[in-house]
Parts: structure tokens; C-alpha cells; sequence
């Protein structure tokens, strides 16, 4: 068994698999079933802020450049 969303959805699914013995002549079928719960969270690409040019010269440093991260699933 293969359970794939469809591209940019997300949330939670219950899925029932029931499997089924047709038994054989005198003996009745049998069968057996489970469910479970399947979620499934957004993934979105990670952002990061612009960063203005900078220069520096040879063997010199900078101070701090500033600049945003972010990530929606954290």
C-alpha cells in the first residue's frame, strides 16, 4: 500500500484496511481489519531575510551584518 498527498496539502486522515479469506468450499470467509491515523504537515521552504552588500578589505573584518531567518514548521 502507497498513500501520497496531492502536492501542498496537508492535515489528517483516518484509513481502514480490512483483508478478506474467501475461506474454501465448507469453510467461511474470514476477515480482518485496522485502521489508523495518517497526518501530514505542510512542508514550506525556509526564508531568509536580504543581506546588503558589503566590503571588506584584505585581512579587515566587519561588524555584524544583520539578517532574518525563519521557518514555518518551527
Amino acid at each position: 500500500m502507497f498513500v501520497q498527498p496531492a502536492a501542498g496539502q496537508s492535515g489528517s486522515a483516518v484509513i481502514t484496511i480490512t483483508v478478506t479469506d474467501t475461506g474454501t468450499p465448507g469453510s467461511p470467509a474470514k476477515s480482518a481489519s485496522t485502521s489508523f491515523t495518517v497526518t501530514v504537515s505542510a512542508n514550506q521552504a525556509p526564508t531568509i531575510s536580504s543581506v546588503a552588500a558589503q566590503t571588506v578589505g584584505r585581512d579587515g573584518t566587519t561588524a555584524a551584518v544583520p539578517f532574518t531567518v525563519g521557518d514555518a514548521e518551527t
